[in-house]
């Protein structure tokens, strides 16, 4: 076995590459949880906190070793592994990355070891579903960003060369007069960072 270099001239869009990447990151899911299932086998009563035991058979310390890998990891992936079992692994959304199913796990309180409960197991599904759905919001809001945007969308609106659709699009003569008074509202509003004295 060797390492590659890939090559994805053959991706021409930006829906093939993001399809090629979603395929490749369901591959390391499935393999994170295949090394898991492999420790649990291997390594059936894992103890915590023991990692200088490496010349010990039946170690996730061990078997990290001998497989070239970190502790960490592998005992991640089992930790993964034991949590989400039959069932509750196959319902787990594409979306779930190795950090989410492993914050999810963790914020339920459960250790390896216990078999999860289903109030655990609906508590990280939450969680991950809450995750995946929730939009990404900035931490920092650029308010004169958001205006200056704003205004430019509804100039365009005003222009020339849209002006047509944008009647036609607000049959409504209201509609197009509240606009008109929004653009006027946002003229007034000083947006140019350069002025700004702070």
């Amino acid at each position: 076995m060797s390492f590659d270099t890939f090559d994805f001239k053959h991706l021409r869009s930006w829906d093939e590459i993001i399809g090629a990447g979603a395929e490749l990151a369901m591959n390391v899911l499935v393999h994170h949880f295949a090394i898991g299932d492999l420790a649990l086998y291997a390594c059936p009563t894992r103890s915590a906190g023991r990692p200088a035991e490496a010349d010990k058979p039946k170690t996730l310390t061990a078997l990290a070793r001998a497989i070239g890998l970190d502790r960490s990891t592998v005992s991640n992936a089992a930790a993964n592994a034991e949590f989400w079992r039959g069932a509750a692994r196959k319902q787990l959304p594409l979306q779930a990355t190795l950090g989410l199913l492993s914050r999810a796990r963790k914020a339920t309180g459960w250790k390896p070891g216990e078999k999860p409960i289903p109030d655990q197991l609906a508590m990280a599904e939450g969680i991950i579903l809450g995750e995946i759905e929730a939009p990404k919001l900035p931490t920092e809001l650029n308010v004169l960003g958001i205006l200056r945007s704003i205004k430019a969308k509804i100039e365009l609106l005003f222009s020339d060369r849209h002006l047509a659709e944008t009647q036609a699009a607000l049959v409504d003569p209201v509609d197009l007069e509240l606009l008109q008074v929004a653009r006027d509202q946002l003229i007034m509003i000083d947006t140019d960072e350069e002025e700004r004295p702070f």
